[in-house]
């Protein structure tokens, strides 16, 4: 907590009187209703789908993330990387009805309220504010408060049409998010002490503090208001949730002066009562609030068809096959997968125009594999191919080993619970195999230690991890490393 001698007046200096707004995009009533997005330029929101930056969400969209696109707007699964695998497909699924809303879309009104706190604290891994350096001095300008840190939050956030805004904040991803996340002042009115957070409301009564979720903008950490309000030093507190009237405030030139929207006191036994709540304040979710509606057409109702022209079928192989070649009619399917035990196992590859996949693996005996597509406009199509291999043949199978490269595969990848490891040795090595998160935080190493030269495998069990992108490592004890992307879905 920081004393903050002029805080209280700039929280409140809203509350007695209404004045307008300069004239600004964000209205006062865009302000005072915490259910909506604050700007009603929807595709200029992170995570919108509008990768091509034209105003709207179609399938020139998809093109330009298959094109790895690279900007907020493509990335809609809020992993923090644009036009990935996962981007594509969630894109491709609203495009084609099978969901109604992307990750992003605040407005839509079957988003719920849990999705909505998950991608909060997916933008706040994103944002910076966190990584702005905390300086406490007594002249204004060269400060950088609790205070401070909740208002760089809220211009990211929500956003800011005026043209006062202090240098000290960074400016350039002013609306960035394009959601209502409130700046909030916390402060005990006995002593002054006083600090500087921010909320959105995660339920449905912006009166109920318990659907608030309040955030620590200096560590990116939320919780719920049922928690909060009974955290020892919240106790006997009183808190305000406010917006941006201007930073036009004389006894605290570098913190805006505030509209509140409702304020709580929170008393000794951790009961939050409402002490003050703006008139105009919107407290029911509005039914008619503006959304992303998918720009489609009418596509083929033709579907793709595919021919498998290598390996043969019914051909007999006296090496290991671990290439397969088709040939697809349609030129954007949305995605194609191959299977290499007789469709059991799907693996998803995101579309390119490149009709081999390379890396595959038969085995003795046997073999049948699969190509899967489906089209823009929903059809699918298949082909099989079945082959036999038989590397009865020492020479052979001697050559196909000591002639091995290192080499990394996982399969299947995207994958739900678990995925196979699989890598090749050219000599005796000392393997290394380890998980990381997105953050670059180890999250597991799997079985490693002395190999022998050839192939290898070990299961990674990710039915403890939530989904998301990890990265698996591979190194030797020769220098060998490798790094493979691994996208875990649920």
């Amino acid at each position: 907590m920081n004393r903050l001698d002029t805080y209280l007046a700039v929280a409140l200096v809203s509350l007695a009187v209404h004045v307008s707004l300069m004239a600004q995009e964000i209205t006062e009533s865009d302000i005072l209703n915490p259910y909506k997005q604050p700007n009603d330029s929807l595709t200029a929101s992170y995570g919108s789908g509008d990768a091509n930056q034209d105003g709207i969400v179609n399938w020139d969209d998809y093109d330009s993330m298959v094109g790895k696109t690279q900007n907020d707007y493509a990335d809609v699964d809020g992993n923090g990387i644009a036009s990935d695998t996962l981007d594509q497909r969630l894109l491709s699924e609203f495009l084609n009805a099978e969901r109604q809303y992307l990750p992003g879309h605040w407005n839509h009104p079957e988003h719920s309220n849990a999705d909505k706190v998950s991608w909060i604290e997916n933008m706040l891994e994103i944002d910076q504010t966190d990584t702005n350096r905390w300086v406490n001095s007594t002249v204004v300008d060269e400060r950088f408060i609790s205070g401070n840190f909740s208002n760089q939050l809220y211009l990211n956030f929500f956003g800011y049409d005026g043209d006062d805004i202090p240098e000290k904040y960074v400016t350039e991803h002013v609306g960035r998010f394009n959601i209502p996340v409130y700046d909030v002042a916390l402060y005990d009115t006995s002593t002054g002490m006083g600090h500087g957070m921010n909320a959105f409301l995660s339920g449905e009564d912006p009166t109920n503090f318990d659907d608030w979720t309040f955030i620590e903008p200096q560590t990116d950490g939320t919780v719920k208001g049922e928690f909060f309000r009974n955290i020892s030093y919240i106790k006997g507190q009183r808190i305000v949730i406010k917006g941006a009237r201007d930073f036009q405030a004389s006894s605290s030139q570098d913190m805006f002066r505030g509209i509140g929207l409702v304020g709580f006191d929170i008393d000794s036994t951790g009961t939050a009562v409402v002490f003050y709540q703006n008139e105009e304040l919107t407290t029911t979710r509005p039914s008619d609030l503006p959304r992303i509606i998918p720009k489609t057409v009418a596509w083929d109702t033709t579907a793709p068809e595919i021919d498998i022209t290598y390996p043969e079928t019914d051909s007999l192989y006296k090496e290991l096959v671990t290439e397969l070649k088709y040939n697809l009619s349609d030129e954007y399917p949305d995605a194609s997968w191959y299977s290499v035990d007789g469709g059991l196992t799907k693996i998803l590859a995101p579309w390119s125009s490149d009709t081999t996949i390379a890396g595959l693996n038969s085995e003795q005996g046997e073999n049948r594999w699969i190509v899967y597509a489906k089209d823009k406009a929903g059809n699918e199509a298949s082909d099989t191919v079945r082959f036999n291999v038989d590397t009865t043949d020492t020479a052979v199978e001697d050559h196909l080993v000591s002639s091995l490269e290192y080499r990394l595969t996982t399969y299947p990848n995207p994958f739900n619970s678990s995925t196979t490891v699989e890598y090749h040795l050219p000599g005796p090595d000392n393997v290394s195999l380890k998980i990381y998160d997105i953050l670059g935080r180890e999250v597991t190493t799997l079985p490693d230690g002395m190999r022998t030269p050839g192939v290898h495998s070990v299961e990674f069990d990710a039915s403890g991890y939530p989904a998301g992108l990890y990265f698996l490592e591979l190194e030797t004890a020769k220098g060998h490393r490798e790094i493979r992307k691994l996208i875990l879905l649920r």
